[in-house]
């Protein structure tokens, strides 16, 4: 059993050796049926499927007629052959073709031909300079080569295609650029050769023929366009003459007048309407129809005319644009209306009168140039009759600025001024932008002298963060910052470094390091008025304003704020409605040399040796704040570093108004003004409100005072209207005199009399009634008398009494009949004695009437009784009234 497993085994790996062998044969088989590839990690050419590492080794094993194709940019640097690195001067010795492939050659070499028929196209040769001596793009020294839809340059001082010897070139559609010292193309034949240059070719920089007579070269030019700056562009090492000798000229277009050069029956012209731009001058045959004048469609078609009229005609009929390569003369601007006028080469617009009349002619410019009386404009555009782009010559800002469309400006930072959409402008004079903030200041310095000073607006617009200096005497202008800012990350933010200058700024920021504007001390008469500014100094011994020149500057609302607030060190100062915020200490022991004393004070004003003389400060209206312990308002002399007493300081400081954080010494305070502490804490000034007070008498008990004025606001005293000599109270105050005035007759009281002082009441000689009986009427049978009692010092009386009636009728009757008299049961009620219940009806108005005769008023009870039977008599009327009726 185990025999047949081992034989089954056996058989099973015989027949896997068998079908492994077979497999490898078949491999073999195949690999020798396919073509052989050396195939690359990183394949840099191809000739067909076989990749090579580096050009020089597909350079090497190419065949006659091989085509070469890159497969990826090469840089040249090492002569190493087929190696790792590329050669640095990859040799072509063979007739192949060289497709770059769209790719670049470059580095330290150039591209080689040395033999065979080449031919190089669809790429870049761009190389830096392989030695000293040796710098080229593509070296031909033998053999004929053919460039097509190339760009070759090399680096300074190099020739971008150098042609030596016996060689024959063909550059067709391609851009040779020579470097600023070097050559585009180099023909440095000692023999025969040629090179043809076709249409499409665009070469920037010299060509240069050898100098060499016995050679027998010829370069042929049929077109292309040649641009050698204003330079003509061939050039050679020897006489002119072997340029005509060598050259055979008959087509291009040129920068410059290549008349000189051109072949016979050729000439040189003004260029047509195909002609790059800028490229004044073509070649072409001396028999080829020309002319000056054509029309574009709205389908790109040209239509050529033999007039001017003539275009202008067909341009009105066909709606199509006017096109002119001549200098044409208008004559009447409303010829040209609603048509588009485009110029060219030398074409021109040529008008007598000013541009605002040949634009309201109607013309509509499209790249022309115009010359007018008032202004010359090249290239010019227009939209609504406006001006909207184009270069306008110096002399006629004035004139062109007045025709801009909105939004426009002319750039005013070089001689012509381009016609420019304002949002790139960083200010403005009128019409005139300026790219930078800086040329605007300068330009409207430069038209400012001894003689005359023109005060030109800049207007900013757009922030600006590079200190500005205005360094012109005479400058003059204002400067609208339009809510823009101007920062200085170091330094100060506008500097004022000239004598004799004029300058407003207004509406904006203004925030430098050392100070937001400063002018220094050197400088003299610097007149600066500053309106709704926010201004700071940042560093910790900085200033908003350094103001250390003489002249007047005049600060007008807005806010100012550094270590130290404003200091003035010369000229004078005027501030009103301004908020000036000190955020620093007192350090001016510490400083040394020029510059800002930093004293933390919001207004310091410092009397220095060697700085203009300080005049008037002003300070009118404002809040002026130093942190706690420093003066809002500092004065003193500084010399040699170190600060004293300045005596003048209140003849300087006139302070008529405004807000402190610390008290304003009288000294400062200006002529009527005086010192005040407000009611939270601040201090400020004020100016006397006088009112007059009149001599009041004294009296008894009430001090009097003499006639004396007083200020409604600080309540000081003044014996003069206009509030100059102030006095003190005491002085007008006359004591009371403690004499009084009492009358000689009594004044009578309930209990007592006395004598009364008229003027205070007070009393003397008090002393009790002494009252006797006085009859006012007798009683009689039948009627009853009155009496009453009364002091017989002062007269004062009291209430009346009654005397009963002596009659014997006195005691009959009751209440309830009236004929009957008196009943004499109740008897009097109080002091009067009056009220018996059994008076008669008809005696009451007799009681009453006796009753005021005593002097006294009616006893309340008196009045109460009357009242009620009054009440009485009524309410039985009533009654016997509704009785009546009702019994009716």
């Amino acid at each position: 059993m185990e025999n047949t497993r081992g034989a089954l085994l056996a058989g099973a790996r015989a027949a896997r050796l068998a079908l492994a062998a077979l497999l490898a044969a078949c491999a073999l088989a195949l690999a020798a049926m396919l073509p052989q590839v050396a195939w690359a990690e990183d394949g840099v050419a191809r000739i067909g499927e076989t990749e090579y590492a580096t050009l020089q080794s597909a350079l090497n094993q190419a065949q006659e007629g091989d085509t070469i194709t890159l497969l990826s940019n090469v840089v040249l640097g090492s002569d190493s052959g087929d190696s790792e690195r590329e050669a640095s001067k990859p040799d072509i010795r063979k007739s192949i073709m060289l497709d770059l492939n769209t790719k670049k050659i470059s580095g330290a070499g150039y591209l080689k031909v040395s033999s065979g028929n080449v031919s190089i196209k669809n790429g870049t040769v761009a190389t830096s300079a392989a030695s000293s001596t040796e710098t080229y793009g593509v070296y031909v020294s033998g053999g004929a080569v053919t460039i097509d839809n190339c760009a070759i340059s090399t680096a300074e001082g190099g020739d971008a295609v150098y042609l030596q010897d016996y060689t024959t070139a063909n550059i067709t559609n391609s851009r040779i650029a020579a470097p600023t010292s070097g050559t585009a193309l180099w023909f440095a034949w000692n023999g025969s050769g040629v090179a043809s240059l076709g249409a499409g070719n665009v070469i920037t920089g010299p060509v240069k023929f050898a100098g060499n007579f016995m050679s027998s070269y010829m370069v042929n030019i049929e077109g292309g366009s040649f641009d050698n700056g204003e330079t003509m562009p061939f050039a050679t090492n020897n006489d002119e003459s072997v340029i005509k000798e060598r050259l055979n000229l008959t087509g291009g277009y040129f920068k410059v007048d290549v008349s000189g050069f051109v072949a016979d029956g050729y000439t040189c012209r003004v260029s047509d309407t195909d002609a790059p731009t800028n490229f004044d001058y073509q070649v072409a045959s001396s028999t080829e129809p020309f002319t000056s004048y054509y029309t574009v469609n709205a389908d790109n078609q040209k239509t050529y005319y033999d007039t001017w009229e003539n275009v202008i005609t067909a341009a009105k009929a066909a709606s199509a644009v006017a096109y002119t390569t001549a200098e044409v003369t208008i004559a009447d601007p409303a010829s040209l209306s609603g048509v588009s006028v485009s110029t060219l080469r030398n074409g021109k617009l040529v008008y007598s009168g000013a541009l605002a009349n040949l634009l309201s002619g109607g013309v509509v410019l499209d790249d022309a140039e115009v010359s007018c009386s008032d202004a010359s404009v090249t290239s010019a555009k227009t939209a609504g009759g406006k001006l909207s782009s184009g270069v306008v010559a110096e002399g006629g800002y004035d004139a062109a600025g007045a025709l801009l469309a909105d939004g426009k400006l002319i750039y005013g930072d070089q001689t012509a001024g381009e016609i420019v959409p304002e949002e790139s402008c960083a200010a403005k004079i009128g019409s005139v932008g300026y790219f930078f903030l800086t040329s605007a200041v300068n330009a409207a310095s430069s038209n400012d002298g001894a003689a005359a000073q023109i005060k030109d607006t800049i207007v900013m617009l757009k922030d600006w963060d590079q200190p500005i200096a205005v360094q012109q005497e005479h400058a003059s202008f204002t400067l609208d910052m339009s809510n823009h800012s101007i920062t200085a990350s170091s330094d100060y933010a506008v500097k004022l470094l000239a004598s004799n200058i004029d300058i407003t700024v207004k509406n904006g920021v203004v925030a430098g390091q050392s100070a937001g504007i400063s002018s220094n001390g050197m400088y003299r008469n610097i007149n600066l008025e500053l309106e709704n500014l926010t201004v700071s100094g940042t560093a910790t011994d900085g200033a908003a304003l350094y103001l250390a020149a003489g002249g007047i500057t005049t600060a007008t609302g807005g806010a100012y704020t550094g270590a130290t607030g404003i200091q003035l060190c010369g000229g004078s100062l005027i501030v009103d409605d301004v908020k000036v915020t000190a955020t620093g200490q007192d350090e001016s022991a510490v400083k040394t040399g020029d510059g800002i004393i930093p004293d933390g004070a919001a207004i310091s004003v410092v009397e220095r040796e060697g700085y203009a003389d300080l005049g008037i400060v002003e300070i009118k209206n404002g809040t002026f704040t130093a942190v706690d312990g420093v003066d809002a308002v500092k004065t003193y002399a500084w010399s040699s570093n170190t600060a004293s007493e300045w005596a003048q300081a209140g003849d300087v400081v006139e302070i008529s108004g405004g807000t402190f954080s610390t008290e304003v010494p009288e000294e400062y305070c200006a002529e009527g003004f005086n010192p005040q502490k407000n009611a939270d804490g601040t201090y400020g000034v004020h100016k006397h409100e006088i009112v007059k007070h009149d001599a009041v008498a004294s009296t008894c008990v009430a001090a009097g005072n003499a006639a004396y004025y007083e200020c409604s606001v600080c309540g000081k005293l003044f014996e003069d209207e206009a509030g100059e000599s102030e006095i003190a109270k005491e002085t007008v105050t006359i004591a009371a005199t403690g004499k009084h005035s009492f009358a000689e007759a009594w004044r009578p009281g309930a209990t007592s009399h006395w004598h009364e002082c008229s003027v205070c009441g007070a009393k003397a000689d008090e002393a009790e009634h002494e009252f006797v009986e006085v009859i006012d009427k007798e009683a009689t049978a039948t009627e009853p008398g009155s009496k009453h009692q009364e002091c017989k010092v002062c007269g004062y009386a009291k209430g009346s009494e009654v005397i009963p009636a002596t009659g014997s009728g006195s005691g009959e009757g009751n209440g309830d009949n009236p004929a009957g008299g008196n009943t004499g049961g109740n008897g009097n009620t109080g002091d009067n004695g009056n009220g018996g219940a059994g008076d008669t009806t008809t005696d009451k108005p007799a009681k009453l009437s006796a009753l005021a005769k005593t002097g006294d008023a009616v006893p309340a009870t008196a009045l109460a009784a009357a009242g009620v039977a009054a009440a009485a008599a009524i309410a039985c009327g009533f009654a016997a009234f509704r009785k009546g009726r009702k019994s009716e």
